[in-house]
């Protein structure tokens, strides 16, 4: 049985929020996001550094794999493999470089 426009307004007015998916209509409380704490300006700049050495390193990964091509004179068939165990060891090591400058 699907909720009326006036239960929906109500059940927003009062704080829930009704999330319709397929047939089932479930309820979340939206209270506890409306009180999350506010991000801290360390906690913004960490999170854009992540973001930006992210960013790097997939451009840094991909001019390795294009280097180790060239020097091999044929593309790899399995590419998307290569990449990933690059961007993988790069991030694993950057990110560790990252989480160790941050003051404490």
């Amino acid at each position: 049985m699907r909720p009326g426009p006036m239960a929906r307004f109500k059940a927003i007015y009062a704080g829930i929020k009704l999330i319709k998916w397929k047939h089932i209509t479930f309820r979340a409380s939206i209270d506890h996001v409306s009180h999350k704490h506010p991000i801290s300006r360390r906690e913004r700049m960490e999170l854009i550094y992540f973001t930006v050495a992210g960013i790097a390193l997939y451009f840094a990964a991909d001019w390795i794999l294009e280097r180790i091509e060239t020097a091999r004179g044929v593309r790899f068939e399995y590419r998307s493999v290569i990449f990933f165990c690059i961007i993988l060891a790069l991030a694993l090591i950057t990110f560790q470089i990252i989480s160790q400058l941050k003051p404490s």
